[in-house]
C-alpha cells in the first residue's frame, strides 16, 4: 500500500509538497503492516488534521499532520482518485468519476 500511495501522491503534489510531508508519510506507512485475508484498515481524519489508523477495529496509531491528511485523503476522494468507483462508494455514490 505504501508504494502505491507514494506514486499517487507524487503525481498529485509538487516536489516541495512531497518533501514537506515525507517524514509524516513514512511515520504513517510504518503503522501499516501486511494484511491477511479478512483484515481491514480504517483511516480517519480528525480535526485539525490527525490521521488515526485502525486495523480490524483496533487503534494502531496516529500521525498529526494536516498537510499529510489532506494529501492522503486525496488519494481516495480527490479530483483524480486512485479508484473512481471506490471514491463513489466512499462518498455514498454521489461523486462523479472525474
Amino acid at each position: 500500500i505504501d508504494k502505491a500511495a507514494r506514486v499517487h501522491l507524487e503525481r498529485q503534489l509538487s516536489p516541495g509538497e512531497m518533501a514537506a510531508i515525507d517524514a509524516d508519510l513514512e511515520r504513517l506507512h510504518a503503522l501499516l503492516d501486511d494484511v491477511s485475508p479478512g483484515d481491514r484498515y480504517g483511516l480517519t481524519v480528525e480535526p485539525p488534521g490527525r490521521l488515526r489508523v485502525e486495523r480490524n477495529g483496533r487503534p494502531v496509531g496516529e500521525v498529526d499532520s494536516p498537510a499529510l491528511a489532506s494529501a492522503y485523503m486525496g488519494i481516495w476522494v480527490g479530483e483524480e482518485p486512485i479508484a473512481p468507483r471506490l471514491k463513489r462508494a466512499l462518498l455514498g455514490g454521489a461523486a462523479a468519476d472525474g
